[in-house]
């Protein structure tokens, strides 16, 4: 009767010594998990960091095309009406076609147009004293709007 207690308690400490075993095994292998986890972590925070520079340079492109297209929307006439009246003036015919190619010849300016707009600018040559102005950006009255 004496060896009972001495057997329940050696088979105790064996049960206990196979779960402490087993307990350092799976801390282990919780270990290595956790620093998969992590470096995966650390892996999605750089390309999240990438996806937001990305982000950012797309806006500013964004806001450059934007900025753009409100320049074109408020100069392009004048631009085009210019573009139009220098390529009449100066007989420029490469300009001309390009402009046809675009569907923009109602910008390209008859020769009496041409010439009323050099006789505006030289009125105000004169009236502002002999300064050399520009051609004004704005064709007259009878420039048609442009076939689109």
């Amino acid at each position: 009767m004496k060896n009972i207690p001495f057997f329940v308690s050696t088979i105790m400490a064996v049960v206990c010594l196979a779960f402490s075993g087993l307990y350092l095994y799976k801390g282990r292998s919780n270990q290595q998990i956790s620093g998969d986890i992590l470096k995966q972590q650390q892996e999605i925070k750089s390309l999240d960091d990438a996806i937001s520079i990305q982000q950012q340079d797309i806006n500013r492109q964004q806001q450059i095309i934007q900025t753009g297209a409100n320049i074109a929307q408020k100069l392009g006439r004048e631009i085009l009406t210019n573009i139009g009246y220098f390529a009449a003036k100066n007989k420029n015919e490469k300009l001309e076609k390009i402009l046809i190619r675009q569907k923009l010849d109602g910008f390209i300016l008859k020769p009496e147009q041409v010439k009323q707009i050099d006789e505006q600018a030289e009125k105000l040559k004169a009236q502002q004293g002999g300064a050399s102005a520009p051609a004004p950006a704005v064709a007259p009255a009878a420039t048609p709007a442009p076939a689109r």
